[in-house]
């Protein structure tokens, strides 16, 4: 066993050397854990890269970022700079995000650090990063970390040009965690939603939960029960002289006591004390059916291909909340004239899924300023408005424009509305029932049409090549970067891309692992009949396996000596 052993290593040791020459030619992918074992940490903390090299950061805990700083200013975002933003990772989660960047610059130091204050600062428990950074200088990721750990005091959470989060709805309370902060101009506030369908709309001192006209409104921002990543929306302070109050717009959440405020001084009239309580006093005044009230439509109610109800009289001030029940339906704006063609320029709620054991629901508002006019949607899924799935607003029933004549175009506008005329939106699914397919795998795609990706699996991505290098990506191309996807979604994230050359056919890969080289790729305007076919596009993928193959079996088995053998091609 031991002489097999030896004679094992001496061949991998040969076939090293023999792959160096090819390996100086390709920039490395240096691999950080973020958070590992559910420590405050990078692993490792710091690394050399060459111009060219990707870092690629995995988050494997809790809820960090990678936020570029500097050496003078460890704790506190570079203006412009690098910002994975907030990458949430379930205690279960069974795939973990990644962020990548691709070095342009050796010969300077690079400095990060995680920005999450919402337990602890993290930054000033030393969770910070470095790239080039000599030991042996005075700017050595020795010195940043204790750096950042002695900023305690000058990067506290109400220093200017902070990030300071905000707890919505967290352990399923009706609460903002804290409910009141100080925060000077600069500082960023950003609201992390923890549960249900939160929103945080801004209103006044008087009208506590009333919307305040113009003022920030998060809409709802929903949140499923086993969610493994949470949604943020931030606000950056430019006054901090007045206090801001906000309230969670969600049906009496306000009333009962779900108010937020920025900067009131608890010893005024209008401490947050005295907001709250308005707002639990305003119950009455506030009831749903006063004028600007909110009215409530259903769609797909029991998998039907419906909205209940389907037309509604609404007043100007009014809100419209259209409440996701299941499948993957929109709410799109179009026209009585073309009723199953998106109107240029009108509403459009995006593709919003359901997943069949969902325990809450997304939903998505409009509030009406003209009620002279009628307005008219549908769902852009599929042939579902072909199918009668139109809804319209202060539609007349006893006019030519009422809303069964509208239904009655839409149904009648199947051949003319087919998926492929111009300006339609095209959706392809990535990785359905975990295979690893584009769904269709070729289009044909007119001037103006979307195509929306739409991931519902794993974790791949949709990046652009070309017929010649089917696996690699196109200098300059598309790349809707990974996709991460947890078994349990009850959303799924999408990426679009709009035609606008439709002359020459395009080609897609996913970049995870080898999926490209197992045959996972798409093309639009391929014509089957050309020696770029798709079918073609996609042997010369699989082809590719061979010249790659034994290179990735050596990398994952042995990514020491992988990585030994560039620094040394690299000199």
């Amino acid at each position: 066993m031991h002489n097999f052993s030896m004679l094992s290593f001496t061949r991998l040791s040969a076939a090293v050397a023999v792959l160096a020459p090819a390996l100086s030619a390709y920039a490395a992918n240096i691999l950080v854990l973020v958070g590992p074992n559910d420590q405050l940490t990078f692993s490792p903390s710091n690394i050399a890269a060459a111009v060219g090299d990707t870092v690629t950061f995995q988050f494997e805990s809790k809820n960090h970022s990678v936020t570029q700083s500097s050496f003078a200013s460890p704790c506190t975002p570079l203006a412009g700079g690098i910002d994975s933003g907030f990458q949430f990772v379930a205690a279960d989660a069974t795939e973990l995000p990644e962020f990548s960047f691709t070095v342009t610059n050796a010969s300077t130091p690079l400095f990060f650090f995680s920005k999450q204050a919402a337990v602890v600062n993290e930054c000033q428990q030393g969770m910070v990063f470095s790239i080039n950074a000599d030991s042996n200088s005075a700017k050595s990721f020795a010195a940043f970390q204790a750096a950042a750990e002695a900023s305690g005091a000058s990067s506290a959470p109400t220093s200017s040009g902070s990030e300071i989060v905000v707890q919505v709805g967290p352990g399923g309370q009706l609460t903002f965690s804290p409910s009141n902060i100080t925060a000077n101009v600069g500082d960023t506030v950003s609201f992390q939603f923890q549960s249900k369908n939160h929103s945080v709309t801004q209103s006044s001192f008087a009208s506590p939960c009333t919307p305040l006209a113009g003022g920030v409104d998060s809409g709802f921002q929903f949140v499923a029960a086993d969610a493994t990543e949470l949604p943020v929306f931030s606000i950056t302070i430019s006054n901090a002289s007045t206090p801001l109050f906000f309230f969670s717009k969600q049906a009496d959440e306000c009333q009962q006591g779900m108010v937020f405020s920025i900067n009131q001084n608890p010893d005024s009239a209008k401490s947050f004390a005295a907001f709250q309580a308005a707002a639990e006093a305003s119950a009455v005044s506030s009831a749903p059916t006063s004028s600007g009230s909110e009215i409530l439509v259903l769609v797909g109610p029991d998998d039907q291909l419906t909205f209940s109800p389907s037309n509604i009289t609404a007043n100007v001030g009014d809100t419209v909340s259209f409440q996701f029940q299941s499948k993957n339906h929109s709410v799109t704006q179009s026209s009585f004239a073309s009723p199953c063609t998106p109107l240029a320029g009108g509403i459009d709620s995006g593709f919003q899924f359901v997943a069949a054991n969902a325990t809450e629901l997304s939903q998505f508002s409009i509030t009406i300023e003209n009620a002279s006019t009628p307005f008219f949607f549908f769902s852009k899924q599929a042939d579902e408005c072909q199918q009668g799935m139109v809804f319209s607003i202060n539609a007349n029933p006893d006019s030519a424009k009422s809303f069964a004549a509208f239904q009655a175009a839409a149904e009648a506008s199947a051949a003319s509305s087919a998926p492929t005329s111009s300006g339609a939106e095209l959706l392809v699914l990535v990785g359905p029932d975990d295979q690893l397919t584009f769904s269709p795998s070729n289009i044909t795609a007119n001037i103006g049409d979307t195509v929306s990706f739409q991931f519902q699996s794993k974790n791949h991505s949709v990046t652009q090549s070309s017929f010649a290098a089917p696996c690699t990506a196109l200098a300059g191309g598309i790349d809707s970067g990974f996709q991460f996807v947890a078994a349990d979604a009850t959303e799924l994230p999408q990426f679009s891309i709009t035609i606008g050359n439709a002359s020459t056919p395009f080609f897609f890969f996913s970049k995870q692992a080898d999926e490209c080289q197992q045959g996972m790729v798409f093309s639009i305007n391929a014509n089957p009949d050309s020696a770029k076919s798709f079918a073609a596009f996609q042997a010369n993928a699989e082809a590719s396996v061979a010249s790659s193959a034994n290179v990735k079996k050596l990398q994952r088995k042995h990514p020491r000596d992988f990585v030994s053998t560039a620094k040394v091609a690299r000199k």
